[in-house]
């Protein structure tokens, strides 16, 4: 018998991924020059929540990891159907974040990006990450911070004032601070080993950040910021 979806997994299915393809997300671009210098063939790479993962593509496009050791997690079978075809050879499958179809200890890195604030149980998905991940292995997690004063505004205007343009809510879209994430993550038996800013500037005003390689986002990471940025990219370790 097929097992029932849920509301979930109909809404990505129907509203985000069988649309056309955006440009590639900024937390992907800050994060594939760091990746791709720290992985080799032998790697294992598995990501929750993978969409249609820049990331996961590039590194098999490049041949930097094999495909058959690239895995990725979603509940959408429209995104794992285009995964499926675009890395020939990888494991993709629709399934629960909660229980994760994997054996102990299996992966060197885990990918987990603009995906725990729509998590129904994150701190489940955490440990069950941890679990996977082998030691001194490393999970890149990336979140919209609240912290950031500007998203506070747009989120209250959104909510309170029913303003669906001004942030693209899912079924599942929590708030988080950036200290509540790294609690969460470190509860389950990771440490921060650090943390980038992303983005700086509201959707509006983006683009302006991509200038010259991101010009103006290293620059305020190099001024200390990236605990206030938009958009955290953290790497933990698995102690």
């Amino acid at each position: 018998m097929k097992q029932k979806r849920s509301v979930e997994a109909i809404w990505y299915d129907s509203n985000y991924y069988n649309k056309t393809e955006k440009a590639v997300p900024q937390w992907y671009r800050m994060l594939y020059p760091r990746i791709k210098g720290i992985v080799n063939n032998n790697s294992k790479i598995l990501e929750v929540g993978c969409g249609k993962s820049y990331v996961l593509k590039k590194l098999a496009k490049e041949k930097l990891v094999d495909p058959k050791k690239i895995y990725g997690i979603e509940q959408s079978d429209v995104a794992i159907h285009y995964m499926k075809k675009y890395i020939r050879g990888g494991n993709f499958v629709s399934a629960d974040a909660n229980i994760l179809p994997y054996k102990n200890n299996v992966f060197d890195f885990v990918l987990l990006l603009e995906v725990i604030e729509h998590l129904e149980k994150p701190n489940k998905v955490l440990s069950e990450i941890s679990r996977v991940v082998k030691k001194r292995g490393t999970l890149f997690l990336s979140f919209p911070n609240f912290s950031f004063f500007p998203w506070r505004i747009a989120r209250f205007f959104s909510d309170v004032f029913k303003l669906p343009q001004l942030i693209n809510k899912q079924p599942i879209d929590a708030i988080y601070t950036i200290n509540e994430v790294i609690e969460m993550v470190e509860s389950v038996g990771f440490g921060c080993k650090s943390i980038t800013g992303v983005t700086y500037l509201t959707a509006g005003l983006s683009s302006i950040e991509s200038i010259r390689e991101y010009a103006l986002t290293k620059a305020f990471n190099r001024l200390g910021g990236s605990r206030f940025s938009l958009h955290p990219l953290f790497e933990f370790v698995k102690l």
